[in-house]
């Protein structure tokens, strides 16, 4: 400002051009740089939209390279580092789920690490890709209306089980996006694999199983449960079954609705209140088996299921290993008044 003072007043009307134009010009490179980071964004998404559509139809091998293609644009973008929060999660996001779907198809860890990221973003295509829901329809095999089912009713079970999952998702995705998990061990025997992981909350940590196999060339999650909570997405989704076929009479009366799937997630809700609603009064109590020989055990947990309410217990807080499944049905409490747990 102080060498404008001795410039004309024409002279300071150009100085001030110059500055307008070299404050356009680098405004226009930031803008140029800004749109050609975008615009690698879009290829590498869309490079990874066309690996899960290939793995969709089991061209492994292509959506291999489509993926590995997508991780390498990825890659190239975090040298720039974005400004914009948004854009740089962008970035991290696409790269790690490219990166993990490759994965996917040598190992299971990869498979977990992309479902999980699924579940964390509400991405519903993502997590159907990575689940083998086909294997967690057939898991109802033992039930007793399993036989009466025809190609179309299997079908539309289909459709009640991803109907359910994508519930499952919506109603906790507040929860999930401030979810971290740690992966730990993952135990595999030929095409099938068990993973033990952490997700850890700001309201705490819980433990999870995952349970994987690989199918057509690409590994699946066919299951994952919670041990502390003692359930898994196949309880939701047959308690979900059961209890929206109540009106029918049967699961198969409800199978051959056409509205089966929505009926599925009206019930959903009413599903998790009796899988999570546990009544926890008798955990700690003491109690004397009634049936077998005579044993004085502690209650470790307690369970609502379709047929009733269980408890675990154990001879021994501390050690777990004589740890069993019993009904509230054979088991009497010693350790406080009968009458008061109407045992009487």
């Amino acid at each position: 400002m102080e060498i404008q003072r001795h410039f004309s007043p024409e002279g300071k009307a150009r100085i001030r051009v110059v500055q307008c134009m070299l404050l356009v010009l680098l405004l226009s490179v930031g803008c140029s740089k800004r749109s050609k980071i975008r615009s690698t964004l879009e290829q590498s998404e869309a490079l990874l939209s066309q690996g899960d559509t290939a793995l969709r139809k089991g061209d492994v091998e292509r959506a291999k390279q489509l993926y590995g293609k997508s991780t390498v644009l990825a890659e190239s973008l975090e040298a720039f580092f974005p400004e914009e929060p948004g854009l740089a999660d962008r970035i991290f996001r696409i790269k790690n789920l490219a990166t993990h779907r490759a994965q996917s198809v040598e190992a299971p860890e990869g498979c977990i690490l992309s479902l999980f990221e699924a579940i964390r973003t509400g991405d519903h295509e993502g997590f159907r890709l990575m689940s083998d829901l086909q294997a967690l329809a057939e898991r109802n095999n033992e039930e007793p209306w399993w036989t009466e089912l025809t190609a179309a009713d299997r079908e539309r079970l289909l459709s009640c089980i991803e109907a359910t999952t994508q519930q499952w998702m919506s109603e906790r995705l507040d929860a999930f996006r401030a979810l971290q998990q740690s992966l730990h061990t993952v135990e595999r025997e030929g095409d099938e694999a068990v993973a033990k992981a952490t997700l850890r909350s700001p309201a705490g940590e819980v433990g999870i199983l995952y349970y994987a196999h690989k199918t057509n060339g690409r590994w699946q999650i066919t299951d994952f449960r919670i041990p502390d909570l003692d359930v898994s997405l196949e309880d939701y989704t047959k308690n979900t079954l059961w209890i929206a076929s109540k009106s029918f009479g049967s699961v198969v009366g409800l199978l051959r609705d056409p509205n089966a799937a929505q009926l599925c997630c009206e019930a959903f809700e009413a599903a998790e209140k009796q899988i999570l609603d546990v009544d926890e009064s008798l955990v700690g109590r003491t109690v004397a088996l009634k049936n077998g020989p005579p044993k004085i055990c502690t209650v470790i947990k307690q369970s609502v299921k379709r047929d009733g309410e269980w408890l675990l217990v154990s001879e021994s807080e501390e050690d777990l290993s004589s740890a069993q499944w019993v009904s509230s049905e054979d088991v009497e409490l010693i350790d406080l008044d009968a009458e008061t747990w109407g045992l009487q």
